[in-house]
């Protein structure tokens, strides 16, 4: 599973937890899905940038 498709699995696991009240589980979803989305922006964001600009 790359870091994208976890990142949309924490968001997802997020939205579930919050339509159900379970806000220590959406928390953690929510910092799981920052700590991944700033390393895929670290490490492969940077070379994008530089492609496309």
């Amino acid at each position: 599973m790359n870091t994208v498709e976890k990142m949309v699995l924490f968001l997802r696991i997020e939205a579930f937890a919050r339509a159900n009240n379970r806000f220590k589980v959406a928390g953690w979803a929510r910092q799981q899905y920052r700590k991944h989305r700033e390393m895929y922006f670290a490490n492969w964001g940077e070379q994008h940038a530089r492609r496309t600009a």
